[in-house]
């Protein structure tokens, strides 16, 4: 499990620990899972899945933003933080 943060223009829409995410990505659809290799990327307008425990599936729609995954010191694993025009 890694810890999700969801921003936009407004403030925190979400922050909440999350198993697995898909996001739409400049380049098409990509999953992230806990222990992601660090990303950064740019993300188009779609449907961000978000799996979360225990069991449920949350589907936002996103406007155009930026995704950063980055190591996190103090679990040991990652945290992602979305940065989004829109939901």
């Amino acid at each position: 499990m890694f810890k999700l943060s969801i921003v936009t223009p407004d403030g925190p829409v979400f922050d909440d620990t999350v198993t697995s995410l898909i996001a739409p990505g400049g380049l098409g659809y990509l999953g992230l899972l806990t222990g992601h290799t660090p990303i950064m990327t740019t993300l188009t307008p779609g449907v961000l899945t978000i799996a979360r425990e225990p069991g449920g599936k949350i589907a936002l729609l996103i406007g155009e933003g930026f995704m950063e995954n980055s190591p996190d010191p103090k679990n040991g694993g990652n945290r992602c933080l979305i940065v989004t025009r829109s939901i």
